[in-house]
């Protein structure tokens, strides 16, 4: 009975080592599957951040332009006030009420 206790241990130690090794080697394959994953996922953020890098610089150049459209529209409209300002300058210096045409008698 001895031995058949002692053939039942080094059965079940050589169970528990080949479900050990066979756990190892499932988690291995897991861990690669895991691995190749996150291979892919990293090549897929890096061409979406090679692509929102470019859309930023698009963003960028539409900045820009916008910047420099409202700059010559600030131009167009400062512009646009001063020539107002000398049409009224020249209207009110054409206005006849205001020169002295010395036709008027002197009061005596």
């Amino acid at each position: 009975m001895a031995a058949t206790i002692e053939q039942r241990m080094e059965k079940l130690s050589a169970d528990v080592e080949a479900l050990s090794e066979a756990i190892q080697a499932d988690e291995s394959q897991d861990q690669s599957g895991i691995r190749e994953e996150m291979g892919k996922l990293h090549q897929q953020f890096t061409a979406l951040i090679e692509k929102a890098k470019a859309y930023a610089a698009k963003a960028q150049k539409l900045k820009d332009k916008a910047d420099a459209e409202q700059e010559n529209a600030d131009n167009f409209v400062s512009s646009a006030d001063e020539i107002v300002s000398s049409l009224e300058a020249a209207s009110e210096a054409m206005d006849p009420d205001q020169w002295d045409w010395g036709d008027e008698e002197e009061e005596t």
